[in-house]
């Protein structure tokens, strides 16, 4: 609320500024181009390909999938890579309720190993690639670029089945079906990228896309503001930006300008992440793992300095 009379001058230029402002994050919204989308399907299309027709992998019940912001429709920078699950539903994982073991649910130790499974799949891929384009990392084989294809991560992984401790009507145990595998230092990875997708998609559908355009929106915020090397904002990652949102309601993405919904946002989140109790239900978009309980590399503290040092870059406070 203004105090007094403003003058003519002011009103023109707070009026042109909230004008570039709108137009700024409006852009923001927007994916990458077609080329780096037809780049992106290529990648992922080769690999699949590679996969599919090797002989040693053939003994196996594979499944190929895009994962991550490709696969979510929420990736904003060119040159970005993909992050491609190739998960072998001939082994799994298990997690039992507590007290149950593989012999209440009839299951069997298989004899097929993560690190045999993860070292076909490399040799899979320099078949393909060549060894001069395929580097195994920590998580993933990364796939390097040339003229047609984009950068891609290879995840190898197994099954990962949550029982629920119920059954359908046929006797068969229910499970909730991710992904899981060890990383080159033995830490244990469980996620649930299918649940992901299906959960975002609905949101994207209930908000008339524009779940989807504020995700790339912030996400590209956040580049912007490491570009610019803000303090307090090292730990947000894109994805932690995308769950944050998810767990609003849908009404925040309602048909306004964008520098208003920005600043809705910003608001409630900054109010929820004040107490850690308020947001201590909130879930990834799997809706199957807590956001903020447990091990993570952020913190609540994280989130809060982080809608602060966004408000500000923004310089919302004259908008």
């Amino acid at each position: 609320m203004f105090v007094g009379k403003m003058l003519p001058s002011k009103i023109i230029k707070l009026f042109t500024m909230s004008k570039e402002l709108e137009q700024m994050l409006l852009n923001w919204t927007k994916p990458p181009s077609d080329t780096e989308d037809a780049k992106c399907e290529n990648a992922e299309k080769m690999i699949r390909d590679a996969l599919q027709s090797d002989e040693a992998l053939s003994k196996y019940k594979l499944e190929v999938f895009a994962q991550g912001s490709y696969a979510n429709n929420t990736n904003v920078k060119l040159n970005s890579d993909v992050d491609i699950v190739v998960r072998n539903m001939t082994a799994f994982y298990a997690e039992y309720p507590d007290g149950k073991s593989n012999e209440d649910f009839g299951n069997k130790t298989s004899d097929i190993t993560f690190s045999g499974f993860k070292e076909e799949v490399g040799q899979a891929l320099v078949s393909q690639f060549g060894e001069k384009y395929v580097r195994p990392g920590n998580k993933a084989f990364d796939i390097l670029p040339n003229g047609s294809r984009i950068e891609a991560d290879v995840v190898p992984s197994f099954e990962h089945r949550r029982y629920t401790g119920e059954t359908n009507a046929q006797g068969d145990h229910l499970y909730w079906s991710g992904i899981e595998f060890r990383t080159q230092d033995s830490l244990r990875i469980i996620s649930w990228p299918k649940q992901h997708k299906a959960n975002g998609i609905a949101k994207i559908n209930r908000t008339g896309t524009r779940f989807k355009k504020v995700v790339r929106l912030l996400r590209r915020l956040n580049y912007e503001m490491c570009d610019d090397k803000v303090k307090n904002i090292d730990n947000i990652t894109g994805y932690l930006i995308e769950c944050l949102c998810w767990n609003l309601d849908d009404g925040y993405f309602n048909d306004e300008p964008y520098v208003q919904i920005v600043v809705k946002l910003l608001r409630e989140i900054y109010k929820m992440t004040k107490d850690a109790k308020l947001v201590e239900n909130w879930a990834e978009i799997s809706d199957l793992k807590w956001l903020f309980r447990g091990q993570q590399r952020y913190s609540v503290g994280d989130v809060n300095n982080w809608t602060v040092a966004a408000w500000n870059y923004l310089d919302l406070n004259n908008v």
